[in-house]
Formats: structure tokens, sequence, C-alpha cells
């Protein structure tokens, strides 16, 4: 079989800030793994090789793959808590230095934590990003463009965003091109000379 598809051992303990995250990847390669094995291998014994000592413990009186399986899923991953992510995600600002497009996937990043769901889930929760976007980003002038559309998809608006921000970051590049060549040509010109005979004594 292709080693390529070999999962490497689950290492990262429960406690670990990114366990849910590292968790759901080696699981996800660990199935693809079981996948190309015979079906009459049993799971378990596959499992237990595939996990270091510490997360054994977790799952050393299990007595089949469904049960332990679900044992790790148990402490690995947290049930989110929809009220706060959705306060994370409204209330999420741009930060300095960061792009538009920066910006935009840290919404996406936290919107998959708020349980967007029912027949209009994606479009909601593109609806919501939007809003967020809209309330987070530094330029008033650029949120005052966009707010001047009654209605407007999250694409539409990134659009709109970036040609705005493009737009602005020209003008003040072509205003500080203007005032330095201004400051040179004032310092370059030489200034008129004091004629003292000129003065008349009172």
């Amino acid at each position: 079989m292709d080693r390529a598809l070999r999962p490497s051992r689950l290492d990262t303990l429960p406690n670990s800030p990114s366990a849910t995250k590292l968790f759901k990847h080696w699981l996800r390669t660990f199935e693809y793994y079981l996948d190309e094995l015979p079906q009459e291998l049993n799971k378990l014994k596959i499992l237990t090789n595939f996990v270091v000592p510490d997360v054994y413990e977790i799952i050393s009186e299990c007595l089949n793959y469904e049960a332990a399986i679900q044992a790790l899923q148990s402490v690995y991953i947290k049930p989110s808590n929809e009220v706060y992510a959705r306060h994370l995600l409204a209330t999420r600002k741009q930060q300095p230095g960061e792009s538009f497009d920066e910006y935009l996937h840290a919404l996406k990043v936290l919107a998959k934590e708020c349980n967007f769901k029912q027949v209009s889930a994606i479009e909601y929760r593109d609806e919501y990003i939007r809003d967020a976007f809209i309330t987070g980003i530094n330029s008033q002038v650029v949120r005052q463009r966009l707010l001047e559309n009654s209605t407007i998809s999250l694409d539409e608006i990134f659009s709109k965003a970036r040609t705005l921000e493009s737009a602005q970051k020209n003008a003040e590049n072509y205003l500080q091109y203007n005032t330095s060549d201004t400051t040179v040509a004032a310092i370059t010109k030489k200034p008129k000379q004091f004629n003292s005979n000129s003065v008349s004594n009172c």
C-alpha cells in the first residue's frame, strides 16, 4: 500500500490548545488509511498501533473500534459555544496591518464555530460575515461607501471594498509623492540674499 496514506501516530493530548483541530485532521487521515486496508482486519488493533501510550489510556477499556473512536471524540472534540462564537464573529475587528483578504479569512474561520444551519445556512452565514466585515473594517470612508448598498452579497461587498482600498492607497501614494516633490523643490530653491544696504537707518 502507498506509504503516502499512512497516518502519523496521534500524540497530541486532549489538553493541548490545538487538540481539536489536530485530532480532526488525524482522524480523517486515519479513516482514509483504513479504507485502503482489507475490511476483515481488526480496526481496534490498528487504531491501538497509531496512538501513543498516553492517548491509548483513553481507549484501553474499549471493546471495539466504534467505542474507541467515540471515546476519543468525547475528549478531543469539545462542544462549541454558539453564542460566544457568534459574539466573537460580530466583534472581530480588522487588526493593524491586516489586509482585507486576511481579515475576511479570519471571519470565515470564526464562522465555522457558529453552527449556522437549516435550509439557508450558507446564505445566512455569508450575510453574517458580510455584516461583521462592514462593522469591523478600520476605514470609515470604505464603511460608508459599503453601507450605501441596500442589498449586496458578501462577494460583491468584498470586491467593492478591495477596489475602494486600492483606490485609497493609490490616492495616498500620489499625495505622498507630490508632497515629497514639493519639499525637495523648496529645499533646492536658492533663498534670496539679505541686502543690508536696502535697510534705511532710522
